[in-house]
């Protein structure tokens, strides 16, 4: 059998000078981001002809794809005077044809017909969260955890102690210029973030010597070849935003810097308490965040005026209200509709890199599972037999702190190979889809109950859609953080000139 990279998409890519190779694709990745940008269409299509292809075919740019090809290129980058200095939009379009052909055939080779799903899986994790876009609400939902949700002298997480060590700033200061990338790849399609123009800026006060620590955040972000001589090529797409080679630094992938934006404090805060161990304890960051979490269940119920509805079991008489006994595992919440009595387990452990692999993510995914759903139904499964006597629908769901897609199908599917039937009627939620319910509860109580007795029957009749599937049938999904700005007004003021003022609504 051939070896897996001996395909015509390697001997091609070999032909260019790697500067010019990732500076031609960082800019097609730009014009991906800035057409979604301007259109709200994830789908970026080329004719061939209006490229010089003598075909009248369309070819479909992805932005995954073109940060893959670039990740490739890197990877095996050599330059010699012989190379290629020049790449053109038909050259790019035929590399990008060519790297999907190499894909297909690896999906072949490597897929067997009972972990097809598995692989869908990670092609939803891997694209379908630039297509819907959710970054902008996970920044909104972070925000709140890391801001708001501090009682008087609390502090779970020492950011500024966090930021410092890993960048030498302030944890303000990396918020500004986050701020500062993004808006300049959104308003100015920068692709090369060294070629710092200084006029796009307003003086910030209390930030001394602003260009060097925007270029150490640039830095901090940049994938070398000798990274990934350490690092895996899946850790290495999630870790990295811009491409390094000589002197440029350019950015990969806007939709990658998106999510970084809205996660960036959660992952270098993740690698800071992991790092000091014997500081903090092995599960300081995991149980820290889980209190966060929980408290943000509470926070968007009071924020949709529901809040009388839920109803926190870890106090004493909240638990004797509902349960008839403390022993055993406890779950977190109890949400009472008018016709369902909700019992909610929170689960906020942050999945690995490798639940988004395409091809090699079964493990993975099991492992996720089985830290977060099956240790919760456990725990709602439980509870559900130790309940006082209700006449309402006991409904048992575990929420997790991360947007996913197809989830419900993968439920099942693990169930189905782990061997536990009795944990399928628990539901699985991300935080996206409570927030959804709690609003439809706010607007319309009986329909709330609908919905949701719909979700649980609809899975057993072999349509595994998810919660929102179900729900946009009838209602739109609405949640409360559509009405928050997702970045303070005063923080555009009076860092950013008019120009790039501008452009905020697109952010």
């Amino acid at each position: 059998m051939k070896h897996e990279f001996d395909h015509d998409f390697f001997r091609e890519i070999a032909k260019y000078n790697t500067e010019v190779f990732i500076q031609a694709f960082s800019n097609v990745n730009m014009k991906v981001f800035k057409h979604q940008i301007e259109t709200d269409n994830p789908f970026f299509t080329v004719k061939l002809s209006d490229v010089g292809i003598n075909s009248s075919k369309q070819f479909h740019l992805c932005h995954w794809t073109v940060r893959d090809v670039i990740f490739q290129k890197i990877r095996r980058s050599f330059d010699c005077k012989l190379l290629k200095t020049t790449i053109t939009d038909a050259e790019c379009v035929n590399i990008l044809g060519l790297y999907n052909d190499y894909e297909n055939e690896l999906s072949k080779s490597r897929t067997r017909n009972k972990d097809i799903f598995y692989v869908m899986f990670g092609i939803s994790e891997n694209q379908f969260r630039s297509q819907t876009n959710v970054y902008r609400i996970d920044k909104k939902r972070n925000q709140i955890i890391f801001k708001e949700l501090y009682e008087e002298g609390e502090q779970f997480f020492d950011f500024d102690r966090v930021i410092n060590d890993a960048l030498g700033m302030s944890h303000n200061e990396f918020r500004f210029i986050i701020i500062s990338i993004v808006v300049m790849a959104v308003s100015q399609g920068v692709v090369n973030l060294l070629d710092y123009e200084e006029d796009k800026f307003q003086y910030v006060e209390g930030i001394d010597n602003f260009k060097e620590k925007y270029n150490r955040v640039i830095d901090y972000y940049s994938v070398k070849k000798e990274d990934l001589n350490s690092t895996s090529l899946l850790v290495a797409k999630y870790r990295y935003l811009f491409a390094q080679h000589n002197i440029k630094n350019v950015l990969i992938d806007s939709f990658m810097l998106q999510e970084k934006f809205a996660d960036a404090e959660i992952w270098i805060a993740r690698d800071f308490y992991k790092k000091n161990e014997k500081e903090f304890g092995k599960e300081y960051f995991p149980n820290q965040y889980g209190i966060l979490f929980e408290r943000y269940l509470e926070y968007a119920a009071k924020q949709e005026g529901v809040e009388k509805k839920l109803f926190n079991v870890n106090i004493p008489e909240n638990l004797d209200r509902f349960f008839t006994t403390r022993k055993g595992y406890k779950v977190d919440y109890v949400l009472e509709t008018d016709n369902c009595r909700l019992i909610i387990e929170c689960k906020s452990g942050i999945k690995s890199v490798g639940v988004k692999d395409t091809y090699d993510n079964v493990n993975a995914l099991n492992d996720f599972l089985k830290r977060t759903f099956d240790k919760g139904a456990e725990q709602v499964h439980n509870a559900i037999l130790n309940s006082r006597k209700t006449d309402k629908e006991l409904v048992g769901i575990v929420v997790h702190s991360e947007k996913s897609f197809m989830k419900t199908r993968l439920k099942f599917e693990h169930l189905e190979v782990e061997k536990k039937e009795l944990f399928k009627i628990i539901i699985f939620f991300d935080i996206h889809d409570f927030e959804f319910f709690i609003n439809l509860l706010k607007r319309d109580p009986l329909a709330a109950d609908e919905v949701l007795l719909e979700y649980g029957k609809t899975q057993f009749e072999g349509d595994f859609a998810d919660f929102p599937t179900v729900m946009e049938k009838k209602y739109e999904l609405l949640s409360f953080l559509d009405d928050k700005e997702i970045i303070e007004d005063e923080d555009f003021t009076r860092f950013m000139t008019e120009e790039a003022m501008s452009k905020r609504n697109k952010m």
